[in-house]
Protein backbone atom coordinates (compact mmCIF):
# COMPACT_ATOMS: atom_id res chain seq x y z
CA UNK A 1 0.00 0.00 0.00
CA UNK A 2 1.17 3.90 -0.57
CA UNK A 3 1.64 5.92 2.03
CA UNK A 4 0.12 9.17 0.80
CA UNK A 5 1.42 11.51 3.53
CA UNK A 6 5.06 10.31 2.03
CA UNK A 7 4.32 8.41 -0.89
CA UNK A 8 6.32 5.03 0.08
CA UNK A 9 5.11 1.79 0.01
CA UNK A 10 4.90 -0.27 2.92
CA UNK A 11 3.43 -3.75 3.15
CA UNK A 12 -0.07 -3.83 4.10
CA UNK A 13 -0.49 -4.68 7.75
CA UNK A 14 -2.53 -8.11 8.12
CA UNK A 15 0.28 -10.67 7.51
CA UNK A 16 -2.06 -13.49 6.28
CA UNK A 17 -3.01 -11.58 3.13
CA UNK A 18 0.55 -10.15 2.45
CA UNK A 19 1.41 -12.70 -0.04
CA UNK A 20 -1.73 -14.29 -1.18
CA UNK A 21 -3.59 -13.51 -4.68
CA UNK A 22 -6.25 -10.71 -4.40
CA UNK A 23 -9.08 -11.19 -6.48
CA UNK A 24 -10.95 -7.86 -5.85
CA UNK A 25 -10.97 -4.95 -3.27
CA UNK A 26 -13.55 -2.18 -2.18
CA UNK A 27 -13.39 0.87 -0.22
CA UNK A 28 -17.45 0.74 1.43
CA UNK A 29 -18.98 4.16 1.50
CA UNK A 30 -17.95 4.15 5.65
CA UNK A 31 -14.35 4.02 4.66
CA UNK A 32 -13.78 0.56 5.46
CA UNK A 33 -11.76 -2.27 3.00
CA UNK A 34 -13.04 -5.03 1.81
CA UNK A 35 -10.20 -7.58 0.23
CA UNK A 36 -11.36 -10.92 -1.33
CA UNK A 37 -8.77 -13.95 -2.21
CA UNK A 38 -9.69 -17.13 -3.30
CA UNK A 39 -12.90 -18.09 -1.46
CA UNK A 40 -12.68 -15.96 1.87
CA UNK A 41 -13.48 -12.13 1.95
CA UNK A 42 -11.64 -10.12 4.82
CA UNK A 43 -13.47 -6.74 6.23
CA UNK A 44 -10.80 -3.94 7.78
CA UNK A 45 -11.73 -1.01 9.82
CA UNK A 46 -10.93 2.65 7.91
CA UNK A 47 -7.34 1.87 9.89
CA UNK A 48 -6.79 -0.71 7.84
CA UNK A 49 -7.19 -2.88 11.19
CA UNK A 50 -9.22 -6.53 11.14
CA UNK A 51 -12.76 -6.26 11.45
CA UNK A 52 -13.62 -9.96 11.01
CA UNK A 53 -12.67 -12.70 8.26
CA UNK A 54 -14.92 -14.92 6.50
CA UNK A 55 -13.86 -17.93 5.72
CA UNK A 56 -14.65 -20.07 3.28
CA UNK A 57 -17.08 -18.25 1.76
CA UNK A 58 -17.34 -21.03 -1.28
CA UNK A 59 -16.51 -24.74 -1.45
CA UNK A 60 -12.56 -24.59 -1.99
CA UNK A 61 -12.63 -26.96 -4.81
CA UNK A 62 -11.03 -26.21 -8.13
CA UNK A 63 -11.78 -23.40 -10.08
CA UNK A 64 -14.19 -21.61 -7.42
CA UNK A 65 -13.25 -18.40 -6.15
CA UNK A 66 -14.82 -14.95 -5.55
CA UNK A 67 -15.18 -12.65 -9.08
CA UNK A 68 -15.96 -9.46 -7.52
CA UNK A 69 -17.19 -7.49 -4.48
CA UNK A 70 -19.93 -4.75 -4.92
CA UNK A 71 -21.48 -1.84 -2.69
CA UNK A 72 -25.45 -0.87 -4.41
CA UNK A 73 -26.79 2.24 -3.61
CA UNK A 74 -28.51 1.43 -0.49
CA UNK A 75 -24.96 -0.04 1.32
CA UNK A 76 -25.54 -3.56 0.48
CA UNK A 77 -22.98 -5.41 0.15
CA UNK A 78 -22.79 -8.18 -2.49
CA UNK A 79 -20.31 -10.99 -3.67
CA UNK A 80 -20.06 -12.83 -6.83
CA UNK A 81 -18.52 -16.00 -7.06
CA UNK A 82 -17.07 -18.27 -9.49
CA UNK A 83 -19.19 -21.73 -9.14
CA UNK A 84 -20.74 -20.40 -5.70
CA UNK A 85 -23.38 -18.01 -6.49
CA UNK A 86 -24.20 -14.62 -5.23
CA UNK A 87 -23.91 -13.73 -2.03
CA UNK A 88 -24.92 -10.58 0.19
CA UNK A 89 -23.77 -9.72 2.95
CA UNK A 90 -26.03 -9.21 6.04
CA UNK A 91 -24.88 -6.46 8.87
CA UNK A 92 -27.27 -7.50 11.29
CA UNK A 93 -26.52 -11.04 11.70
CA UNK A 94 -22.75 -10.26 10.73
CA UNK A 95 -23.16 -12.96 7.77
CA UNK A 96 -23.09 -13.48 3.91
CA UNK A 97 -26.34 -14.89 2.78
CA UNK A 98 -26.62 -16.98 -0.14
CA UNK A 99 -29.15 -16.87 -3.27
CA UNK A 100 -30.27 -19.59 -5.40
CA UNK A 101 -28.14 -20.35 -8.50
CA UNK A 102 -27.71 -18.32 -11.18
CA UNK A 103 -28.40 -20.21 -14.77
CA UNK A 104 -26.42 -23.43 -15.39
CA UNK A 105 -22.93 -22.34 -14.24
CA UNK A 106 -23.61 -20.53 -11.54
CA UNK A 107 -20.81 -17.91 -12.05
CA UNK A 108 -22.23 -13.97 -12.01
CA UNK A 109 -19.06 -12.07 -12.24
CA UNK A 110 -20.59 -8.75 -11.73
CA UNK A 111 -23.57 -6.90 -10.27
CA UNK A 112 -24.56 -3.67 -10.68
CA UNK A 113 -27.52 -1.37 -9.63
CA UNK A 114 -28.29 1.26 -12.34
CA UNK A 115 -29.85 4.55 -11.63
CA UNK A 116 -32.99 3.47 -11.94
CA UNK A 117 -32.05 1.26 -9.06
CA UNK A 118 -32.60 -2.00 -11.07
CA UNK A 119 -30.01 -4.43 -10.39
CA UNK A 120 -28.09 -6.40 -13.33
CA UNK A 121 -26.10 -9.32 -12.91
CA UNK A 122 -23.33 -10.29 -15.82
CA UNK A 123 -22.52 -13.84 -15.57
CA UNK A 124 -19.22 -16.08 -17.47
CA UNK A 125 -20.99 -18.61 -19.10
CA UNK A 126 -25.10 -17.52 -18.80
CA UNK A 127 -25.23 -14.17 -19.98
CA UNK A 128 -27.16 -11.11 -18.57
CA UNK A 129 -30.07 -11.05 -15.97
CA UNK A 130 -32.09 -9.09 -14.37
CA UNK A 131 -32.37 -9.47 -10.45
CA UNK A 132 -35.07 -9.03 -8.48
CA UNK A 133 -33.56 -9.59 -4.89
CA UNK A 134 -36.45 -9.56 -3.23
CA UNK A 135 -38.83 -11.34 -5.64
CA UNK A 136 -39.83 -14.98 -5.25
CA UNK A 137 -37.08 -17.92 -6.44
CA UNK A 138 -38.82 -18.85 -9.81
CA UNK A 139 -39.05 -14.83 -10.52
CA UNK A 140 -35.63 -13.71 -8.97
CA UNK A 141 -33.80 -13.51 -12.69
CA UNK A 142 -34.62 -12.42 -15.72
CA UNK A 143 -32.20 -13.44 -18.55
CA UNK A 144 -31.41 -11.15 -21.37
CA UNK A 145 -30.89 -12.15 -24.57
CA UNK A 146 -27.99 -10.94 -26.35
CA UNK A 147 -26.67 -12.04 -29.62
CA UNK A 148 -23.29 -11.76 -31.38
CA UNK A 149 -24.02 -10.36 -34.35
CA UNK A 150 -20.83 -11.15 -36.43
CA UNK A 151 -21.22 -14.72 -35.13
CA UNK A 152 -24.59 -15.02 -35.31
CA UNK A 153 -24.47 -16.99 -31.52
CA UNK A 154 -25.54 -15.95 -27.74
CA UNK A 155 -23.24 -13.72 -26.41
CA UNK A 156 -22.40 -15.65 -23.05
CA UNK A 157 -19.43 -14.46 -21.30
CA UNK A 158 -19.38 -10.50 -19.63
CA UNK A 159 -16.98 -9.40 -17.28
CA UNK A 160 -17.79 -5.80 -16.23
CA UNK A 161 -20.43 -2.79 -17.06
CA UNK A 162 -20.52 1.00 -16.60
CA UNK A 163 -23.80 3.76 -16.98
CA UNK A 164 -23.06 6.84 -18.67
CA UNK A 165 -24.74 9.85 -17.71
CA UNK A 166 -27.59 9.92 -20.66
CA UNK A 167 -29.30 6.83 -20.85
CA UNK A 168 -27.11 4.01 -21.86
CA UNK A 169 -25.45 1.33 -19.88
CA UNK A 170 -22.73 -0.81 -21.62
CA UNK A 171 -21.62 -4.52 -20.84
CA UNK A 172 -18.68 -5.60 -22.15
CA UNK A 173 -18.29 -8.60 -23.00
CA UNK A 174 -15.18 -11.34 -23.42
CA UNK A 175 -15.77 -10.82 -27.66
CA UNK A 176 -17.09 -7.67 -28.27
CA UNK A 177 -19.47 -4.88 -26.50
CA UNK A 178 -23.18 -4.35 -25.99
CA UNK A 179 -25.53 -1.37 -25.09
CA UNK A 180 -28.58 -1.07 -22.85
CA UNK A 181 -30.36 2.22 -23.51
CA UNK A 182 -33.51 2.76 -21.43
CA UNK A 183 -35.04 4.38 -24.19
CA UNK A 184 -34.54 1.04 -26.50
CA UNK A 185 -35.49 -1.30 -23.81
CA UNK A 186 -38.82 0.45 -23.46
CA UNK A 187 -39.60 -0.13 -27.36
CA UNK A 188 -37.41 -3.14 -28.28
CA UNK A 189 -37.01 -5.04 -24.64
CA UNK A 190 -33.08 -6.24 -25.92
CA UNK A 191 -30.04 -5.84 -25.86
CA UNK A 192 -28.43 -3.65 -28.70
CA UNK A 193 -25.07 -5.08 -29.81
CA UNK A 194 -21.95 -2.96 -31.21
CA UNK A 195 -19.20 -5.13 -32.91
CA UNK A 196 -16.13 -2.80 -31.08
CA UNK A 197 -12.65 -3.84 -29.07
CA UNK A 198 -12.66 -0.82 -26.87
CA UNK A 199 -14.97 2.00 -26.25
CA UNK A 200 -14.50 5.46 -25.28
CA UNK A 201 -17.69 7.18 -23.83
CA UNK A 202 -17.76 10.92 -24.32
CA UNK A 203 -21.54 12.17 -23.44
CA UNK A 204 -22.34 16.03 -22.69
CA UNK A 205 -25.93 15.96 -23.89
CA UNK A 206 -28.58 16.10 -21.10
CA UNK A 207 -30.75 14.47 -22.25
CA UNK A 208 -30.89 12.07 -25.57
CA UNK A 209 -34.24 9.50 -26.91
CA UNK A 210 -31.49 8.09 -29.70
CA UNK A 211 -27.73 6.79 -29.75
CA UNK A 212 -25.48 6.57 -32.83
CA UNK A 213 -22.35 5.04 -32.21
CA UNK A 214 -19.17 5.16 -34.30
CA UNK A 215 -16.32 2.79 -34.92
CA UNK A 216 -13.49 2.66 -35.86
CA UNK A 217 -10.18 0.12 -35.18
CA UNK A 218 -8.70 0.32 -31.94
CA UNK A 219 -10.56 3.21 -29.90
CA UNK A 220 -13.93 4.28 -30.31
CA UNK A 221 -16.34 6.94 -29.58
CA UNK A 222 -20.06 6.38 -28.73
CA UNK A 223 -21.73 9.96 -29.70
CA UNK A 224 -24.92 10.52 -28.22
CA UNK A 225 -27.63 12.55 -30.44
CA UNK A 226 -30.07 14.69 -28.68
Amino acid sequence: MVDKSNYQIRPFPDKEIQNTWINFMLVDSRKELWICTRNQVSHYNSDYSLKKRYGNLIPAVPNNGINSIYEDHFGNIWVCTWGGGLYKYLKNTDTFMSFPALGTKNTPFKIFQDKDDQYWILTWGDGIYRFHPDATEDNMYTHQEVVNEKLHLPETAFFSVVQDDVTAIYGYSATTSFTLSKWWTDIWKKWISARICSITIKCSARSSKTGKATFGPGLTTVDITC
